[in-house]
């Protein structure tokens, strides 16, 4: 065979796949699944988990922390009011019991949602996970015949 058309054969052949998964209005592919299935997950907001540090309930700030060891950051975050503030699901069937910022307590773990930069997020959601585990045994603890250990 002539090796010109041999050349031509493998060129197309390489070329070929790039040309099928590029979509034919020019615009770029889409990316890979796994980033867009965690960004659909959370609304396109990105977020962390922390622990709270401090709470400025005056001016609707937030001390957290998050990481371990080396990797461990302090910041005061602001919760603008508009913000939800809401305790973790806890249990299938549940729905999500929103509460007021003066709820949130130092020791709670939070799962901050935001948008724009880690250093300086929009605080858009918090969502209480260790808190509402508390809340829980607080109200059975005072029931009325609840037992005392």
């Amino acid at each position: 065979m002539n090796k010109g058309f041999i050349a031509g054969l493998l060129a197309a052949a390489l070329i070929a796949p790039a040309v099928a998964q590029s979509p034919s209005d020019g615009t770029a592919a889409p990316a890979a699944s796994k980033p867009a299935e965690k960004k659909a997950k959370t609304h396109g907001l990105s977020h962390y988990k922390a622990t709270v540090t401090g709470v400025d309930a005056a001016n609707h700030k937030l001390k957290v922390k998050r990481g371990k060891g080396k990797s461990e950051t302090i910041e005061e975050i602001s919760v603008p009011a508009e913000v939800s503030i809401v305790l973790a699901k806890s249990g299938k069937g549940k729905k999500a019991k929103t509460v007021a910022f003066e709820d949130v307590a130092v020791g709670d773990q939070v799962f901050v949602y935001y948008l724009g930069d880690i250093h300086s997020p929009k605080v858009k959601k918090l969502s209480l996970t260790k808190h509402a585990e508390k809340a829980d045994k607080a109200d059975k603890a005072s029931a009325p015949g609840a037992k005392s250990n």
